[in-house]
């Protein structure tokens, strides 16, 4: 293997290290976000997980609409 292709491989592990700590850093923010709200409201309200997901998704991706939102956590919306 020459020099090149070593570079290559070390840069493309790098960046694949750098995604997976990029997304550990976005689950632990996430999941702080949710228990700061779960903290704020939990005593006057009950909300579950999907209604917590939905206020956070709202919260990051404003403005944003119904659609935008179930496409986003991956809810399947169903009309009757």
């Amino acid at each position: 293997m020459d020099t090149a292709s070593k570079n290559k491989t070390a840069i493309h592990g790098f960046f694949v290290k750098f995604l997976e700590q990029k997304e550990q850093y976005e689950v632990r923010i996430t999941a702080t976000y949710l228990e700061d709200i779960r903290k704020h409201i939990e005593s006057e309200f009950s909300l579950n997980m999907t209604e917590l997901h939905i206020i956070a998704c709202i919260g990051e991706q404003e403005p944003i609409n119904v659609t935008s939102i179930a496409e986003r956590i991956n809810l399947e919306v169903q009309f009757k």
